[in-house]
């Protein structure tokens, strides 16, 4: 939880995988100011969930996401919720199985508050971008009730649909040399992390109970049919839990 300034950080390889609750690749919520700093990691959560923030009204500027994220609803590749933010990417995928009874998703934001349009003075989000792939908009919700053409080319120009615009772009904005992901190590790190979801929703081993047998043969049974490759990628700690 930021409530104050926090500059120049950066987070990557690893992966966050928990049931519920607001969850980030770098900030939980932000109710101050982030500048100059970026997350590189795996994030599944049920709802509010982030690339690099879940939630929060402050200030975000020059900031890049990288993360892959994945929940119930208002899952964003950037923030979960956001509504006051200057220069900022996310690059990672998205998907929201809608588990939360909403399924808010968007390749930037879950949920996109402030303004985008008008006076300058006003603005609260700009130059932002997000990756979204298979017609994925770039913003789950928003709180705009007009659809100016204004409006909906701000959105449009926000969205970034292929890999190679996502890499130019984070080029541009933060010098990043960006290495497009294999389509076949991706798929097997949203195997992984699949799995470790499903092995975090069972109970603790000293909470099991006969009648929670079906769902660990259920997780075993999942884990025997992955590959040796995605078999690695899944967290040491999870498999021998």
């Amino acid at each position: 939880h930021v409530c104050k300034h926090f500059p120049g950080f950066s987070i990557q390889d690893l992966t966050f995988a928990v049931p519920s609750g607001t969850i980030c690749g770098l900030v939980g919520e932000n109710d101050g100011e982030i500048y100059d700093s970026h997350a590189d990691v795996c994030v599944h959560a049920q709802s509010s969930v982030g690339g690099f923030m879940g939630s929060g009204s402050g200030i975000v500027k020059r900031c890049y996401s990288l993360s892959d994220v994945s929940g119930g609803g208002y899952v964003g590749g950037f923030a979960g919720s956001i509504s006051n933010v200057d220069t900022a990417v996310s690059a990672g995928s998205v998907t929201a199985d809608g588990s939360d009874g909403q399924g808010y998703a968007g390749g930037f934001a879950g949920h996109l508050g402030g303004t985008i349009v008008g006076a300058s003075a006003y603005i609260t989000v700009k130059n932002v971008y997000g990756y979204c792939a298979d017609a994925l908009p770039v913003a789950g919700r928003t709180d705009y009730t007009q659809t100016s053409d204004g409006l909906k080319q701000a959105l449009a120009a926000m969205t970034l649909t292929t890999k190679d615009a996502v890499k130019e772009r984070l080029k541009t904005l933060f010098d990043v040399d960006y290495e497009i992901p294999d389509d076949a190590q991706k798929q097997r790190e949203e195997a992984a992390r699949a799995m470790e979801a499903q092995i975090e929703a069972l109970p603790e081993a000293d909470a099991l109970t006969k009648e929670d047998g079906d769902l660990v043969d259920a997780a075993k049974a999942a884990f025997d049919a992955l590959d040796d490759e995605t078999k690695a990628l899944v967290s040491e700690s999870m498999k021998t839990n």
